[in-house]
């Protein structure tokens, strides 16, 4: 497996959308990477369950 290194990005310069602060890198690869963290931290989870993408998503739908 190849390892990238991170051509732009750092945790101290997040993403900001809307009120939402994203940590977002962009690797040499021009391929673009978020954290399983930030993403869980903007839709508020703070669970340890295996499932959590699981249950952010039907969370999300219950919404709609």
């Amino acid at each position: 497996m190849e390892t990238l290194t991170i051509a732009y990005g750092s945790t101290q310069l997040p993403l900001k959308i809307a009120m939402y602060n994203i940590p977002c890198f962009i690797l040499e690869n021009k391929q673009r990477v978020v954290t399983i963290k930030g993403i869980q931290e903007i839709f508020g989870y703070d669970g340890k369950s295996e499932f959590w993408l699981l249950n952010i998503m039907i969370a999300v739908n219950e919404l709609s």
